[in-house]
């Protein structure tokens, strides 16, 4: 059970479930289903359901569960989709219109911002999470019900690989198997569909096996080794404890099924890749992508009300390791408007993944408005400190709540960070 502080929570939509962790201090995320529900009921995921109904069940979903965490506290919550989605209904998210509305209709149903987690970023944490990845001889795969990715390294560039495996594969792969050849042909047949997508003119010698796998592998007894830090088990070894776990199980049905099914998949392509050891992790690869070190972070507010609160805000971001982009960050030498000086905001809110609003006063003035508009309009993520009061539908301040933003609702970002 962890004990630390929890400064808010963290919920990740993939392309059949919801999941919760709790965000803690110095960025990490923490699941602990005892604490925090983990899963809400799958979505309805298959190949009719347009991208409209998967956000609205998902809107739905968050609505539901974000009441539940808030029912003793006001917490701070941050929603991200995951790349596989972004692959799901690549063609439908590629419409910046209908994008768009998606993320307004989310937001209105759910008053939270509706954030995409792009495959650079996930990439970015897998590196913090593993620095190993470093190495050309090791990749890292993460298996889900409709995907499966991999983290690698080639040519000196990172890569991020989704594959979609157009069927839940528990359903369909190795449905009927009864013996050990049935099982390897099983394992052909994966290669035979999948073999175009993999990465090829490989070296690849070590397999991290990301979400949950360290504690799979402990509950079933597979032989694992504990070397120089490090828990793996050798290729033979994975394979014939994979064999026999699936032959022993075959007529079973539980959880547990789907990892031996993702077992085989994975088995098949480490062979197709020549990898000999393999290294099961607990850690998934979305941890690290609250807001942290990687982020650029546009900062906005009323510098002739609260210049000294800025300047505090800037410091505790710049002493968190976040990059401060714009005029805002010379603050401490000049807080003088000019067109220079406007233009460079405008050009820090196009190359910021954050714009931070300091309305300390729950406020927001004519200038900050227009940079929450251009930010907006950017798609860019909103963060105000403090949510605006205002009941006036005719106040400019009443038209920014129903832009989609996030909101800290804290008296400074430092309690976050």
């Amino acid at each position: 059970m962890n004990t630390e502080e929890i400064k808010g929570y963290y919920l990740s939509a993939s392309a059949t479930k919801i999941k919760v962790f709790s965000i803690l201090s110095n960025f990490k995320l923490y699941r602990d289903n005892n604490s925090t529900p983990g899963y809400l009921s799958p979505a309805n995921i298959d190949d009719n359901i347009t991208v409209n109904d998967y956000f609205q069940n998902l809107a739905q979903g968050i609505k539901r569960k974000k009441a539940e965490l808030m029912a003793n506290e006001n917490i701070y919550f941050e929603v991200f989709v995951e790349p596989t989605i972004e692959k799901r209904f690549r063609k439908d998210l590629e419409n910046d219109i209908l994008r768009r509305s998606i993320i307004r209709e989310f937001y209105n149903t759910t008053k939270l911002l509706l954030n995409f987690l792009d495959s650079d970023s996930l990439t970015k944490n897998v590196q913090n999470l593993f620095p190993s990845t470093t190495e050309n001889d090791t990749i890292v795969v993460n298996v889900g019900d409709l995907f499966f990715e991999m983290y690698y390294k080639h040519n000196d560039e990172y890569m991020y690989k989704c594959i979609e495996l157009g069927a839940r594969h528990a359903s369909v792969w190795g449905k009927g198997i009864q013996t050990s050849d049935e099982y390897e042909e099983c394992k052909k047949e994966v290669i035979k569909k999948f073999e175009n997508e993999l990465p090829k003119n490989s070296n690849f010698r070590k397999a991290i096996i990301l979400k949950n796998e360290l504690s799979y592998m402990e509950e079933n007894c597979y032989p694992l080794e504990f070397e120089d830090d490090v828990i793996s088990i050798n290729l033979n070894q994975y394979k014939k404890r994979n064999i026999d776990i699936f032959l022993e199980t075959s007529n079973q049905k539980d959880e547990n099924r789907d990892f031996q099914y993702g077992h085989l998949l994975m088995e098949a392509i480490f062979e197709f890749l020549g990898v000999t050891q393999i290294i099961p992790r607990n850690e998934n690869p979305i941890q690290s992508t609250t807001i942290n070190p990687d982020k650029k972070i546009t900062v906005c507010g009323s510098v002739n009300k609260y210049k000294e609160f800025l300047m505090e805000e800037i410091q505790a971001c710049e002493n968190a390791k976040l990059e401060i982009l714009g005029p805002m960050k010379n603050l401490n030498k000049s807080s003088d408007i000019t067109q220079g000086s406007e233009y460079e905001h405008l050009k820090a809110i196009e190359e910021c993944d954050i714009l931070y609003v300091c309305n300390k006063d729950k406020r927001i003035g004519q200038a900050t408005s227009c940079h929450i508009y251009y930010a907006s309009a950017l798609m860019k993520r909103i963060l105000f400190l403090k949510e605006v009061e205002s009941s006036n539908s005719n106040d400019s301040l009443y038209r920014m709540k129903h832009m989609p933003h996030d909101v800290l609702d804290k008296e400074s970002i430092k309690e976050i960070l």
